[in-house]
């Protein structure tokens, strides 16, 4: 993240929380602007099966390893281009499998201490997704609030003429 866009970040905070307060609502993350488009985002990723993985022990947990970070590149590169509906949907399959498939598997856990750096490594990812998540949303919110302004600013100026 440049400097400049972690300005742009907390100027739009700023300015979506005084709207907030203003109008006597809280900032809570359930009425964000973004929420329609992420819950569709969601909804169209659970549809296509991709995102439903069964974590057998019968598979040595590195492939399972590798393949996370298969997806965590993914959800990298997605940011990076600018795409924030594929880096969201990315780290979303990324800290599901993370969080609740890889748990399962009976290696996990293991004391071994190439296991546990693997481990590590996964856990250290995990945080820099959902920091991610968190600043993509934020993002998404500052285009839903772009596309509804906009809109009135067409509404208001076809009244006009």
């Amino acid at each position: 993240y440049t400097a400049k866009t972690r300005s742009q970040h907390r100027i739009f905070l700023q300015m979506y929380h005084e709207e907030q307060i203003s109008n006597n609502n809280s900032f809570r993350k359930s009425n964000r602007p973004s929420n329609k488009r992420r819950q569709l985002l969601v909804k169209a990723d659970s549809k296509s099966g991709s995102s439903q993985i069964i974590v057998s022990d019968m598979i040595p947990i590195e492939r399972y390893y590798a393949a996370s970070d298969k997806v965590f590149s993914a959800f990298q590169e997605s940011f990076e281009k600018g795409d924030l509906d594929g880096a969201y949907v990315f780290g979303k399959r990324f800290a599901r499998f993370s969080t609740e498939c890889l748990p399962t598997h009976d290696s996990y856990k293991s004391s071994d201490a190439y296991f546990k750096r693997l481990r590590r490594k996964n856990v250290d990812d995990v945080r820099a997704v959902l920091d991610g998540l968190e600043y993509i949303t934020s993002l998404m919110d500052m285009e839903e609030m772009g596309k509804s302004s906009a809109g009135s600013t067409n509404a208001e100026s076809r009244e006009c003429s």
